[in-house]
């Protein structure tokens, strides 16, 4: 990590968090590109920057660029022309609902287009009433910032935003995501049809034989179904996201193993779960690809093969479950696979969230609030 900053802080800062990283992105520019100085124990290191990608899950993009995100009548901050469900206001081909599963109709928004709409709540910002002025941010998808990223022109040369922009797959798919919304569907159907979660968890104690660095997390798979946890899954089914990672593949067996005539009655069902189960293992498939390993044909073939899963998904979904089950994160997805081909890797938030517990644990042992972020960092960066 190269900054740590308490969330409590945060909201001391004019601007908030776009404002924090704006300065930051300041810093890692300055000195017109020739980097900036680190004091380290063994000395001063010239530290340079550049800024490719901006990953993150769906909070922390829409904080971090002052977007408005599902409260917004554009959700997706890459896409300009893509509406929540039941936003669209005319019959016009243009606009698409986040239902939407053809990726060929989304319009992507250019960098012009976020500085266009900056430019112009700028200029209204002071003609406008409160009202009128909100209901604008609401269309443009957009939370006006003048201290953020997208207003700051030094920053323009630095970072591409919508070049860099990165949704995190992990938080997409298994963070109240996409197949925690399916499987909260699925289970509500087989509780329906007299198959109870007591079922499924002791399905999921079977001997399953799972490779030797996933045994230790995954022999314990059946909790997530156990009477607490349904409990806590009123809403959307909860597991954490390693924990799904191992969940879907089994309950997909699960599914294709359903006794008669509840196979038959829920085969639309099934077939959805395994077009799901699909998407997953390609994601999987390409988290393992190698980056520049010298054959792009095999990224871009992989890249179009996961798309047209995620089409097919989406398509299946909409049909299975209703258009108005889709949730902003199903349409996310449908970017993934366009990030793995620009970057040749899958970048995600798992390192990321493993890491946290070391940020946390650091913080625990100061009391001292003084200093608290550079002790922290500095006992985080020399542990």
């Amino acid at each position: 990590p190269i900054a740590v900053l308490r969330s409590s802080v945060v909201k001391q800062v004019k601007g908030g968090l776009p404002r924090c990283l704006r300065d930051l992105l300041r810093l890692a520019n300055s000195r017109q590109g020739q980097g900036f100085v680190l004091q380290l124990p063994t000395g001063s290191r010239i530290v340079k920057m550049t800024c490719k990608n901006n990953l993150g899950d769906e909070s922390a993009l829409n904080n971090g660029l002052s977007f408005k995100g599902a409260s917004g009548l554009l959700p997706c901050i890459s896409c300009k022309n893509v509406a929540m469900k039941g936003k669209k206001r005319n019959a016009s081909d243009y606009i698409q609902e986040i239902s939407c599963a053809e990726p060929a109709l989304f319009d992507q928004r250019t960098n012009e287009d976020f500085e266009d709409a900056y430019k112009l709540c700028t200029n209204k910002r002071s003609r406008l009433s409160n009202p009128k002025f909100e209901e604008l941010e609401r269309q443009l998808g957009l939370n006006y910032n003048c201290h953020g990223i997208i207003g700051d022109e030094s920053l323009r040369d630095f970072i591409s935003v919508a070049d860099s922009l990165t949704y995190d797959a992990m938080h997409t798919y298994f963070q109240s995501g996409v197949v925690n919304a399916e499987m909260t569907l699925v289970l509500s159907r087989l509780k329906a049809s007299g198959i109870k979660w007591t079922s499924v968890e002791t399905f999921f104690k079977a001997d399953f034989a799972f490779p030797g660095h996933w045994k230790r997390n995954y022999d314990s798979l059946h909790e997530c179904f156990n009477e607490a946890r349904e409990k806590s899954s009123k809403k959307v089914f909860k597991a954490g996201a390693s924990e799904m990672l191992g969940i879907v593949p089994v309950f997909n067996h699960f599914l294709v193993l359903l006794p008669e005539p509840v196979k038959t009655t829920m085969a639309d069902v099934v077939a959805c779960f395994n077009k799901l189960n699909a998407c997953i293992q390609l994601y999987k498939q390409a988290k393992g690809a190698v980056e520049n390993d010298g054959d792009d044909g095999c990224h871009t073939m992989l890249a179009d093969k996961w798309m047209l899963a995620e089409k097919d998904h989406q398509a299946t979904f909409c049909e299975v479950y209703g258009a108005n089950k889709v949730k902003p994160k199903h349409h996310y997805r449908l970017h993934l696979p366009k990030q793995f081909q620009r970057d040749g890797i899958v970048l995600d938030c798992f390192p990321c969230e493993r890491f946290y517990k070391v940020q946390k644990h650091a913080a625990r042992n100061f009391k001292n609030t003084t200093q608290f972020e550079k002790s922290v960092l500095a006992n985080t960066l020399f542990k």
